[in-house]
């Protein structure tokens, strides 16, 4: 859910270990987690089954994948990411490890079972080529599942509307598409999908979850301060006021994601 577009080149960005943390920290909190085994079940995976996991990052929901297909099967976890995949490959788990280009799949038509792919379709060039990709590789009745947040449904509370206004301009300039969750339904559709379905979950961030999330905002403000969006004073007394509003145990964020699924 990181704003900004370090996640679009992991590899060349100025602090690949910043993005490698931000992954941690996020897998690690709570409400993600428990979000993701739900999504699993999408799946439909069975022991011996093939799965992909698109985009893996650091590897943690393709190792959650290889404890469903069991010994049997075969997880394949993909990522662009030379950095975030050593990091993957070190803590095994089970999972082949391949890098490429989500949006030119280096897999013949048909191989998987299932494939998923979640928080990944923000940072491509060419969102509808990567779901084409995930169809074309999942066998007739296998299942994709993607999962992308909406950041137009950001809201947090107390916040000024013209902060609301500057920080949703700069999500929308510094992630190349910042509201393709709500754009799911049609990509699987469009790729030849059928059966497809959608749901959408609102996160709620207050308190220590904020916490874990709270430099996501803070960026945010900094890129609208850099695009003339905002004045830096105002950036700096609003990351004050959100601060405060931590300690105080007042702040309530929102941020809806959204989860699409279809079969072949």
């Amino acid at each position: 859910m990181q704003p900004g577009s370090s996640f679009s080149d992991v590899d060349a960005a100025p602090a690949p270990d910043g993005c490698a943390a931000y992954l941690e920290r996020l897998s690690g909190w709570a409400p993600v987690a428990a979000a993701k085994v739900a999504r699993d079940a999408l799946l439909e995976l069975r022991p011996g089954d093939r799965a992909l996991e698109a985009g893996c990052g650091l590897g943690d929901d393709a190792r959650r994948l290889a404890g469903l297909v069991g010994p049997e099967g075969e997880v394949v976890g993909l990522d662009a990411s030379a950095v975030l995949l050593a990091r993957a490959a070190a803590r095994g788990g089970g999972v082949r490890w391949v890098r490429g280009d989500a949006q030119a799949l280096p897999f013949g038509d048909g191989v998987f079972d299932a494939a998923r792919m979640e928080r990944t379709l923000q940072h491509l060039a060419d969102p509808p080529r990567a779901v084409q990709e995930l169809a074309r590789v999942v066998r007739p009745g296998g299942v994709v599942v993607c999962c992308e947040p909406d950041w137009g449904s950001l809201a947090i509370s107390g916040m000024a509307p013209d902060v609301d206004a500057a920080l949703r301009q700069a999500l929308r300039t510094g992630i190349r598409h910042a509201w393709v969750g709500r754009e799911l339904h049609g990509l699987l559709a469009a790729a030849g999908l059928t059966d497809v379905a959608v749901r959408a979950d609102a996160l709620v961030l207050r308190d220590a979850d904020v916490l874990a999330t709270g430099g996501d905002v803070g960026h945010g403000l900094g890129a609208a301060v850099d695009a003339g969006l905002l004045d830096p004073a105002t950036a700096a007394g609003e990351q004050a006021r959100l601060h405060r509003a931590v300690a105080e145990g007042s702040l309530t964020g929102l941020l809806v994601l959204v989860t699409a699924w279809g079969r072949r």
